[in-house]
C-alpha cells in the first residue's frame, strides 16, 4: 500500500516565460504608477506636518524660563529623567539649588540606567 505523498506530485513552478500573458512592461509601468502615487501621498503628508509645525514655530520664541525658576518638583523631575551619571553631576553642580534636589534615588535610578544601557549596546 503506498501512502499519499508518493502519491501526489509536486507542481513545478512556472516561469515567467512560460505565461504568455506575462508582459514585463506592463509590470513595470504598474510599479512605477504606484511608486509615483505612493511619493505623492508621503510628500503631501510631510508638507501638511511642516505646515504644522511651522504655525507653531513662533509661539514661544523669545519665552524662556531659567532652570532655576522653575518649581522644585518640576526640576526633580526633570533630574529624574536623565539617564546619565556624569549629566546628573554636571547638572547637580551647577548650582546650589540643584545641587540640593538630588536625592540618592536620582542617583540610583541614573546609575541603574545607564548600566543597563551599556548591557544592551554590547
Amino acid at each position: 500500500m503506498t501512502s499519499s505523498r508518493t502519491l501526489r506530485k509536486r507542481q513545478r513552478a512556472g516561469a515567467f516565460s512560460d505565461d504568455i500573458d506575462f508582459d514585463l512592461e506592463e509590470l513595470l509601468n504598474d510599479h512605477e504608477e504606484n511608486g509615483i502615487a505612493y511619493r505623492a501621498e508621503r510628500d503631501a503628508k510631510r508638507a501638511k506636518d511642516e505646515e504644522q509645525d511651522d504655525e507653531y514655530a513662533d509661539a514661544f520664541s523669545g519665552y524662556e524660563i531659567a532652570l532655576t525658576d522653575l518649581p522644585a518638583l518640576c526640576i526633580e523631575r526633570i533630574m529624574a529623567m536623565l539617564d546619565s551619571p556624569s549629566d546628573l553631576y554636571n547638572i547637580a553642580f551647577s548650582s546650589k539649588l540643584l545641587m540640593n534636589i538630588v536625592t540618592p534615588e536620582m542617583v540610583i535610578r541614573s546609575a541603574v540606567f545607564s548600566n543597563l544601557k551599556r548591557k544592551d549596546v554590547g
